[in-house]
């Protein structure tokens, strides 16, 4: 096992060299025209100049610190060894011991190279006996010589066991650690990475049929974290690794020939069998092992089959995970995978979120506006509604690309592109001579929840001198649940910036009066789905009239979407509706064909408009 040191670098491969080629001048030098020392100096010289060039091309550390261990420093060494022979026969053998030495506590600190220990051995007992070949001496002198010969190789043989040993203990250790990566401490299965390892093995494995499929299951076990908070971490995972037992109890039953099972993080557990032939049946019965006592695990799955929904481990665990999320969303012991529309449906959102992530695909957003016009047909305010244009596949509906937004996490850097888009749209009303026109727009959860949204928009209405009442933010009811103390605050810090807020989509969700009392909000706007029955259904006509009837109880104003008809605008005038929005009096416009709408005729009724058409 070779062993890298660091840091280990350009100077670390660079300086060695260039003492190569100095030590290689040197020795041509003092060659004395010597023309043995004079070759060897210039091999020395030239193969440190090829070595520092090689460096200059491939710039790799590793690969330079391989060729010092097993050819710069042999080679020194052995030109040290002919030139001494050459120049100073009588201390010959003391050069060689004192270079051995050297040699071997540098590659003890350094290279740790068995090979070149074996080469030091052979150079102690060549550069030793040189000198008595070359120089006959008294036998005492001879004898300490072959005692100094042998006691340097049994030094170095000594090192290279324990080079040997080291590196053993380095490359257990580093199993070990591996090993490590791979397990779950507290219940001893495998992690997620380690489950992707055996899920390749077991792919690869010859298999008795080759229509045999492989199936890959993820499994959601105790997701509210309410057993393992009543048993504690060692109780739950106790759990975990008796509900296992049992499952793979109940595999054998089934005559699974290969089944792993790891755990993803503390709730979910990846399994994987070879010769899943009836994946709902198996491991419907895989998750009432999972749910008998003593175990008692509430449990939902997702699956995968390879090789239709994926070819390798980490795509089936992500098909997996992707059925999980349709399972979940429906009820506890479900079992799960999806079908080809479904996977269609993930994978076009992904491209559509890729498209969207873009510089190119940012640039497509734009704004349109619909008109709010009062019974009269005045025009007091407009709702801004995102568009996106995708760089080739043209106009994108708000309902695909919205959700796309929202799952990966873009909508609160689009809805502060929306904000300012709006501000500068109001800055040119008023340039227009429509500055009394207030602009509506929606606000998603995560900005509602940014605690850095007031302080942005305070400095953009700054930055382009606008009153708050140029502007109207409309959140749902779905938004403020979920954080509804939060909400709460940052709606009363934009109202005290003189910004209007309302609730959209009003009845849809939880709605109730406690609602209404405790959100600061000035407008209530009446769900299109309630709108578009007036005239059809008495009992939504009637909820219709409740609503209303409810907000201006209230004090609050009153905004009817989905105005289609003109039967609607007279039964939702007559019940006291203030604004109403619809494409009875305008579709969603550009800014200038709005600019347009409301400057021709203002003050007529909307339905009477030409462009009220559909």
């Amino acid at each position: 096992m070779n062993v890298l040191p660091g840091p280990y670098g350009a100077r670390e491969v660079v300086i060695p060299y260039l003492g190569g080629v100095a030590a290689g001048l040197l020795v041509i030098a003092f060659s004395a025209n010597d023309p043995v020392s004079t070759l060897a100096g210039a091999l020395l010289t030239a193969a440190h100049l090829a070595l520092l060039a090689r460096y200059a091309r491939t710039r790799s550390p590793t690969a330079q610190f391989e060729l010092q261990r097993h050819l710069s420093t042999p080679l020194a060494l052995s030109v040290s060894l002919l030139v001494s022979a050459r120049q100073l026969p009588m201390v010959v053998d003391w050069l060689a011991v004192f270079w051995a030495l050297f040699a071997a506590l540098f590659n003890h600190l350094l290279f740790r190279s068995r090979v070149l220990n074996a080469f030091l051995g052979v150079y102690v007992l060549v550069g030793l006996l040189l000198g008595p070949i070359l120089h006959p001496r008294p036998g005492f002198e001879q004898a300490a010589v072959v005692f100094l010969a042998l006691a340097t190789v049994y030094v170095l043989w000594y090192q290279r066991t324990l080079l040997a040993l080291v590196d053993e203990s380095l490359m257990r250790s580093a199993g070990e650690a591996r090993r490590a990566e791979r397990r779950d401490v507290a219940t001893g299965l495998p992690n997620r990475l380690g489950l992707i390892e055996a899920v390749d093995e077991l792919l690869t494995m010859p298999r008795a049929a080759a229509t045999t499929p492989t199936l890959v299951a993820a499994v959601d076990i105790d997701s509210s974290g309410t057993l393992r908070r009543k048993l504690g971490g060692l109780g739950y995972f106790g759990r975990v690794r008796m509900a296992v037992a049992n499952m793979r109890r109940r595999a054998e039953a089934h005559g699974i020939r290969e089944m792993e099972v790891g755990l993803s993080g503390a709730d979910r557990l990846l399994i994987a069998v070879e010769g899943g032939t009836q994946p709902h049946a198996l491991l419907a019965d895989l998750l009432s092992a999972l749910g008998n006592a003593p175990a008692g695990l509430d449990c939902v799955a997702g699956f995968a089959l390879h090789p239709e929904d994926g070819s390798d481990a980490p795509t089936l665990i992500e098909s997996a995970e992707s059925s999980l999320l349709f399972a979940r969303s429906e009820r506890l012991g479900r079992v799960r995978r999806m079908d080809p529309a479904e996977r269609a449906a993930i994978e076009e959102e992904e491209a559509l979120v890729q498209d969207l992530r873009s510089p190119l695909g940012h640039a497509g957003f734009r704004l349109v506006y619909q008109p709010q016009v009062n019974a009269a047909g005045q025009v007091l305010a407009a709702e801004s509604l995102l568009r996106w244009t995708h760089p080739s596949h043209g106009a994108v509906s708000p309902v695909r690309f919205v959700p796309a937004l929202e799952h990966a996490g873009l909508i609160g850097g689009v809805g502060d592109t929306v904000l300012q888009m709006a501000m500068r749209a109001a800055v040119d009303l008023r340039r227009a001579g429509l500055g009394t026109i207030r602009l509506a727009v929606n606000l998603s959860p995560i900005q509602l929840a940014d605690p850095g949204l007031v302080d942005r928009v305070e400095a953009l209405l700054r930055a382009h001198n606008l009153p708050g009442s140029a502007l109207e933010v409309e959140v749902t009811e779905a938004s403020v649940l979920h954080h509804v103390g939060r909400s709460v605050e940052v709606l009363n810090a934009l109202r005290s910036l003189g910004i209007t807020a309302s609730v959209d989509d009003f009845g849809t969700g939880y709605s109730s009066l406690s609602r209404l009392l405790e959100l600061p909000i000035d407008t209530v706007k009446v769900d299109r789905a309630f709108v578009s029955q007036i005239g059809e259904r008495p009992a939504a006509e009637r909820l219709v009239r409740t609503i209303l009837l409810m907000a201006r109880e209230l004090g609050h104003h009153t905004v009817a979407e989905g105005v289609e008809t003109q039967l609607q605008h007279d039964v939702l005038a007559s019940y006291g509706c203030d604004l109403f929005q619809g494409y009875l009096y305008a579709r969603p416009l550009e800014f200038s064909a709005f600019v347009d709408w409301c400057s021709r005729t203002p003050g007529l009724p909307g339905p009477l408009r030409p462009e009220a058409a559909h």
